[in-house]
């Protein structure tokens, strides 16, 4: 299969990137056989989706949980999305005047998962009161994103994930989703019965695969096989972190040191990041599908063609929409 289309034994993953954009997506076809798209289901009562934009300086656990619990106080909700690198980091400084790391252990507990007692207590505090949050409110929460380390291997950085938890309705652990990872799992929201497909992405994931696009000239992102399989979606949700930021901030920020930009983000961001990024992902979303983007200092929900529904305004804290699937 790697010799498909190529007569000099150029691999899989360089002739698909040679081929650029939109022949890169006729040879995916060719080479990993053509996508087999489920039935949509039957039309779903709306969705209101609420993406939450936190207003902190920094990864603060303690502030997360505040919000999360300030907005089931305010309104219901069907699904939350939060920032990526919310819950990395305690504010705590260790020996060398660094803030801790609190590490996530989680284990594969039958049709669900389980947070290992090793993992730190704040992880282990937050995950529970999310979980109680998301029963008592019938909510599902894609709480992102955690310092997750292999409890068999715990001393081995190289090991580490940047992960993203699916909390259902009941409170159950039922998905788990690692940066440049396919989700493992269950990422699909119950709806009166019918399943809505949601499509988890952290940050830059776009940025792992990228073409060359033969007609611009830009380098352009190329979605993974398991995008492809589980296709079609009703709705992409994107945990970022001030992405737009320079390297620098970006690794303060991973660090535990990060302070939030002065500057604000422009308007179309989003519109822009997505359209130059994602769209390559766009192909596998049903017609009428919703993104919702969810940033440490921003956020916004937009229509799959990047039109927008609602954005981030000074003052909230969260983003809310109403948003029609199927």
């Amino acid at each position: 299969m790697d010799d498909v289309g190529n007569k000099e034994g150029m691999s899989r993953r360089d002739f698909l990137k040679s081929a650029g954009v939109f022949g890169g997506k006729v040879m995916a076809d060719k080479v990993l056989g053509p996508l087999e798209r489920p039935k949509s289901p039957e039309q779903l009562r709306p969705i209101e989706i609420k993406a939450i934009a936190l207003k902190i300086g920094r990864s603060d656990p303690h502030e997360a949980m505040r919000a999360l619990k300030q907005l089931f106080s305010m309104e219901r909700c069907d699904v939350v999305v939060t920032p990526e690198f919310t819950f990395h980091y305690s504010l705590e400084k260790d020996e060398q005047g660094y803030r801790k790391v609190t590490v996530l252990y989680v284990n594969r507990a039958g049709a669900g998962y389980n947070i290992s007692e090793y993992s730190d207590p704040l992880v282990i505090s937050v995950i529970e009161n999310a979980r109680l949050l998301a029963a008592k409110n019938g909510s599902h929460i894609f709480l992102s994103s955690f310092y997750e380390m292999d409890e068999r291997d715990p001393h081995n950085k190289e090991k580490y994930k940047n992960t993203m938890l699916h909390i259902d309705d009941h409170g159950n652990i039922i998905g788990v989703k690692r940066k440049f990872e396919a989700p493992e799992g269950n990422f699909s929201v119950d709806i009166n019965g019918k399943a809505v497909k949601v499509l988890p992405l952290i940050c830059g994931e776009a940025w792992e695969e990228r073409i060359q696009d033969p007609i611009s000239g830009k380098r352009r992102s190329l979605a993974p096989e398991w995008v492809r399989r589980g296709a079609p979606y009703h709705v992409l949700i994107h945990s970022l972190a001030q992405g737009d930021l320079k390297f620098e901030e970006l690794q303060d920020h991973v660090d535990g040191d990060f302070v939030a930009s002065d500057k604000k983000l422009p308007e179309s961001w989003y519109v822009d990041t997505f359209k130059d990024y994602y769209s390559p992902y766009f192909p596998y979303l049903i017609k009428g599908a919703s993104v919702v983007a969810s940033d440490i200092g921003t956020a916004g929900i937009f229509e799959s063609n990047m039109r927008p529904i609602k954005t981030w305004k000074d003052g909230d804290f969260y983003v809310s929409a109403i948003v029609k699937v199927g």
